[in-house]
């Protein structure tokens, strides 16, 4: 298991585009993520629940928690990588967040 991102900021966003059945292992980070697809739809799952992913919507992970992700089909993936102690009462598990316009 590796850690994929150090952050260099609080806050780094990471756009990246994967073809259908597309599989990210296992891996854990040292940030909490938020991942996003702007289009397409991909599953992550960690060893307490699977979470699908449609567009509006996104997964919280917080940091260190071992995941992978799935690709449906096509995916443009958005993710967003932050320090959580920028958020007042970030989430302790994994949790869906429906995404705003602004987001």
């Amino acid at each position: 298991m590796i850690a994929m991102v150090e952050l260099t900021a609080p806050l780094i966003g990471y756009p990246t585009d994967f073809p259908a059945g597309h599989f990210i292992g296992r891996h854990r980070h040292a940030s909490a993520q938020l991942v996003y697809a702007a289009s397409g739809v991909m599953s992550v799952a960690t060893d307490q629940g699977r979470w699908v992913v449609p567009p509006q919507r996104a997964v919280w992970v917080p940091p260190r928690v071992p995941h992978s992700i799935r690709m449906a089909g096509p995916v443009e993936m958005r993710t967003l990588y932050l320090d959580p102690r920028l958020l007042a009462d970030p989430p302790k598990t994994c949790c869906v967040v429906q995404v705003s316009p602004l987001l």
